[in-house]
């Protein structure tokens, strides 16, 4: 990897990290199916489906294709970073504390969030 930034090395490391895990996450659970009976699959410790392994392929395509420039990998970087951040503040806990739905899957969203009482 001489003659490569840091940005570079790390975008094509983790473009490459990503398509992986995006195709074995589809052999792992291959299904399309939404809402919160359908089948999950578990790689490692995190729930997958179709829809999570196709964000890894895009995402590990589009880290891949920008490696090839200093400006474009740091590019790639500095969004990749941003968008991760942002989805872990919207999942944290503080942000899902509000409707007990997102917190258990075997009560149906219907009766969990119609239910509390004011």
């Amino acid at each position: 990897m001489q003659g490569k930034t840091l940005a570079q090395v790390w975008a094509l490391t983790l473009g490459a990290v990503l398509v992986l895990v995006g195709l074995v996450g589809f052999l792992v659970e291959p299904s399309f199916a939404v809402g919160d009976s359908a089948e999950r699959g578990t790689l490692i410790l995190f729930d997958i489906n179709g829809w999570h392994n196709v964000v890894h392929l895009l995402s590990g395509i589009v880290g891949l294709a920008m490696a090839g420039t200093a400006a474009k990998a740091r590019l790639f970087s500095i969004g990749y970073g941003a968008v991760y951040v942002l989805v872990t503040i919207l999942a944290s806990p503080s942000a899902t504390a509000g409707c007990c739905c997102r917190s258990s899957r075997s009560t149906p969203p219907t009766t969990c969030c119609t239910s509390r009482s004011p």
